[in-house]
């Protein structure tokens, strides 16, 4: 074997182990992407309660009805206002209108704006159930049911 072959011998063990190394990160980087991609694409979004988008868009949340569970699936609203929702309905009865909604603590026209699509107001149906009354207002507007 001549000194050219050894020497050529060498250098082409180094290419091929580069070669190789180069197609085994190639390799690892293909699947890394891959398995990226799987998992971005198929992950719940974070608003994911169990109503899709489209749900919210089509089922109208029944608002003298509704637990604040329910409630705080409304965008804007979260758990703390839909209780305070829900508190304010148990404390003066039944809501007469979505818009009675910014008697709430937190909630003004922004967040009603934000909700009243998916809302929808109706009064019990029970025939032993009281018809509710207007509620009276105080001289700054805001209703107040104690006021005769």
């Amino acid at each position: 074997m001549s000194s050219d072959q050894s020497k050529n011998q060498p250098r082409s063990q180094s290419k091929e182990r580069r070669l190789t190394l180069a197609l085994l990160v190639l390799t690892a980087l293909a699947a890394g992407s891959c398995l990226f991609a799987l998992t971005f694409w198929n992950r719940e979004s974070p608003q994911d309660n169990g109503i899709s988008e489209l749900g919210l868009k089509t089922h109208k949340v029944e608002l003298n009805q509704a637990t604040w569970e329910e409630i705080a699936l409304l965008p804007e609203i979260g758990p703390e206002r839909a209780r305070d929702i829900v508190e304010y309905r148990d404390k003066n009865g039944p809501y007469l209108t979505v818009a009675e909604l910014t008697n709430v603590p937190g909630i003004g026209p922004f967040i009603l704006s934000q909700i009243e699509d998916h809302l929808r107001c109706s009064l019990p149906s029970s025939e032993s159930a009281p018809v509710p009354q207007p509620r009276k207002s105080t001289e700054d507007g805001i209703p107040n049911p104690s006021r005769p």
